[in-house]
């Protein structure tokens, strides 16, 4: 069964889409899936649909959202900022703790997604695991990068380029808002110098091994974390790469590698 529904004050509702788990399932596990931003959400939607599918399928309830400000939660684009975002994905857990009465609460995100994941889950001492999928470690380079993508976008157009993000107080970037607080905020977005108070259970997926991923699973470690890192050769869902925009590209293998290990000890 799945199931569209909105939660949280009346007055700033998040949409969520409840999957629930398969006939047969103990229920006692939870999976919250926290999408990446922008162009990287459009193109990762259906990675996430089969995701949620497959953790439904074993056994799991499973709740993905849109933050306040995007998709078809209350807000407009321009009102988004990471700290409402990492109060949505605590909201979000608490929506499951409540309506499903879980023992057990897995936090799945994806690029900025992992991100809030992971600090949500640092400030939390209620999270079983957590799923960093290609996590944003660095806030400037993310930044940088996205700006840059949307500069090579413009040079392809008929749009009058520049060089930087323009002094308005909102730029778009591939279509989507950033305002002067949120790239403030991006500015000072560090994984590395997060202080954790881990999850009992960690799995990193990057498509490389950085310098950053490799600090960053070392952080994680040094602070009792069991931390699994994987490095995966599938295709980077969230990219436009050989021509696939908008195509909706399903990494099955990494699907299945985030499932099984969540399966591990859930349901």
């Amino acid at each position: 069964m799945i199931e569209p529904f909105y939660f949280s004050q009346a007055a700033t509702p998040l949409f969520g889409i409840y999957h629930a788990p398969a006939a047969g399932g103990s229920a006692h596990s939870a999976a919250v899936l926290c999408y990446p931003m922008g162009q990287e959400y459009i193109r990762s939607h259906r990675a996430f649909l089969r995701l949620s599918e497959r953790l439904a399928s074993r056994g799991l309830h499973v709740l993905r959202f849109d933050y306040y400000g995007c998709g078809d939660s209350a807000g407009d684009g321009e009102e988004g900022t990471l700290g409402q975002w990492r109060a949505d994905v605590s909201t979000a857990i608490d929506e499951v703790r409540s309506g499903c009465a879980v023992e057990r609460v897995y936090v799945i995100g994806l690029r900025l997604g992992a991100s809030l994941a992971a600090i949500v889950a640092s400030q939390r001492d209620d999270i079983c695991g957590i799923v960093l999928w290609e996590p944003v470690i660095s806030g400037p380079a993310y930044l940088e990068s996205v700006v840059r993508a949307h500069q090579t976008w413009l040079a392809g157009s008929f749009a009058r380029i520049t060089r930087s993000l323009p002094s308005e107080r909102t730029k778009e970037v591939l279509g989507f808002p950033v305002t002067d607080a949120l790239a403030s905020e991006l500015r000072r977005l560090d994984l590395l110098a997060v202080k954790w108070n881990p999850a009992q259970r960690i799995l990193m997926i990057s498509h490389g091994m950085s310098p950053d991923s490799a600090q960053l699973s070392w952080n994680l470690e040094m602070v009792g974390g069991p931390v699994r890192w994987d490095t995966m050769n599938g295709p980077r869902v969230w990219l436009k790469e050989d021509g696939t925009f908008g195509k909706g590209i399903v990494p099955n293998e990494t699907l299945g590698r985030i499932v099984d290990w969540v399966c591990e000890v859930a349901p």
